[in-house]
């Protein structure tokens, strides 16, 4: 069994070169294992989360990651290529996103709750940890100590709809839960504590023009609940991973029940 660690501050391409499953690839495993390894497709609203985390946390870093495109983008033309190899290694984003980010993280930042990220113990920081003999990492948004000093798993996150009900919904079907105790699991084992002594907080923001800001708790029993989804999707990878990620669900005929909606 590998022993607990924590990486505060780690760059991400020294995260990257950990061992480890991440906690976003077992995060599929709940939906379906056989399809937790394949390629992720990126898209505009993960562009949009990716720079409004780094606008929000790690705010000094933004122009080394990103530039903005004023010009139609033509790689025919030498303006064009100029300003790629200029930014070579950059996110290149339009005006739209920048502002529609900027916006957001200005809403972030406005609310009361900046407070837990600008008092962080660590921000960005990497996990590693052992899951039923599964090496699992993570990289936890915020770490911080609230004013009774109980340890808080802090998480940034933007939405379509930060409201009470419909974002528990987004939690669920994200598996959000699973995602914040595993990254309160890692750092219990790395200091020798109870993950269930520990806060788990989301702070939500809106992607749908009007910045709206939500700060929300994880109760106790959506903690287990997500502690367990985290043992269960570690068992299902270490399962595909043995039989050697199988292309096909079966070989041969099995029943199949239709769900009564």
């Amino acid at each position: 069994m590998t022993k607990a660690r924590l990486h505060p501050g780690i760059t991400e391409a020294d995260y990257i070169d950990l061992p480890g499953v991440r906690v976003s690839t077992l995060k599929r495993c709940l939906d379906n294992p056989h399809a937790a390894k394949d390629p992720w497709a990126g898209s505009d609203a993960m562009l949009l989360g990716s720079l409004v985390h780094c606008m929000v946390l790690e705010p000094d870093k933004v122009e080394e990651r990103y530039a903005v495109c004023e010009m139609r983008r033509d790689a025919r033309t030498k303006a064009y290529q100029e300003f790629l190899a200029e930014n070579e290694g950059k996110e290149i984003l339009t005006n739209a996103i920048w502002n529609q980010a900027t916006s957001m993280a200005e809403g972030v930042k406005a609310h009361p709750a900046i407070a837990y990220i600008e008092t962080a113990k660590s921000i960005e920081c990497g996990i590693t940890f052992d899951v039923n003999g599964l090496l699992v990492k993570g990289k936890a948004d915020v770490i911080v100590y609230d004013e009774d000093g109980t340890l808080c798993i802090l998480d940034v996150k933007t939405t379509r709809d930060a409201s009470k009900r419909n974002f528990a919904r987004d939690c669920a079907r994200m598996h959000y839960g699973m995602q914040l105790a595993a990254y309160g699991y890692g750092v219990a084992k790395a200091i020798d504590a109870d993950p269930l002594g520990f806060r788990y907080l989301v702070l939500a923001v809106e992607n749908n023009g009007t910045p709206r800001v939500a700060c929300w708790e994880l109760d106790a029993e959506s903690v287990v609940f997500g502690l367990e989804q985290l043992n269960d999707a570690a068992l299902a990878y270490t399962e595909q991973d043995e039989a050697g990620w199988p292309v096909n669900y079966n070989e041969n005929f099995e029943p199949i029940s239709l769900p009564k909606w």
